[in-house]
């Protein structure tokens, strides 16, 4: 697993406004690319941006099974407190896949999970439920989504995850790839 780590921080001097400027920086993650926002800072002097290493996260997929059954799994690896979070992950039913299973490593007391099956596709998805937070204690954790198979092997390749998380320190992070 491969971490990217970067917060941001800002010092406002007298008489300045801080506001978001988007997004600074896009780097690959393996399969994953994480999209980090930064504040800039306007003074009398000017505009300027201050990055400082605080929180970090990581993710990590793997797909595992035989022709008959397949699993997806994404990990996160977090250095901070998660306060929201939500991830799908959407599984192409190109040789008749059907759902076998939805399960995360996260008390359920914390997060909501759930799956539709649209014909073409399941879609499985995990959200944080309001007012909880995911303890930097429960971090690495997993989500995965379970799926059998007619006997004839899926690529995985059309399959995809989508991540949306946010860490206790402010930082927003967006992964998303193919398994």
């Amino acid at each position: 697993m491969q971490a990217q780590t970067a917060t941001t921080s800002t010092t406002p001097a007298t008489n300045s406004a801080t506001m978001p400027i988007g997004t600074v920086t896009t780097t690959p993650l393996g399969t994953a690319t994480t999209t980090l926002l930064t504040v800039a800072t306007a003074t009398s002097t000017g505009i300027s941006s201050t990055t400082s290493t605080t929180s970090s996260i990581g993710v990590s997929v793997l797909a595992s099974g035989n022709s008959w059954f397949l699993s997806e799994e994404v990990a996160l690896n977090c250095s901070a407190t998660v306060t929201n979070i939500s991830i799908m992950t959407t599984v192409q039913k190109t040789v008749g896949a059907s759902f076998n299973g939805i399960w995360n490593t996260i008390s359920t007391a914390s997060i909501t999970q759930s799956y539709i099956d649209n014909g073409a596709h399941i879609i499985y998805t995990w959200s944080k439920i309001n007012g909880q937070t995911v303890p930097i204690s429960q971090c690495t954790f997993k989500m995965a989504a379970d799926f059998n198979l007619l006997g004839t092997a899926q690529p995985t390749s059309g399959d995809n995850y989508l991540v949306n998380i946010e860490m206790m320190t402010g930082q927003m992070y967006a992964f998303s790839g193919s398994f």
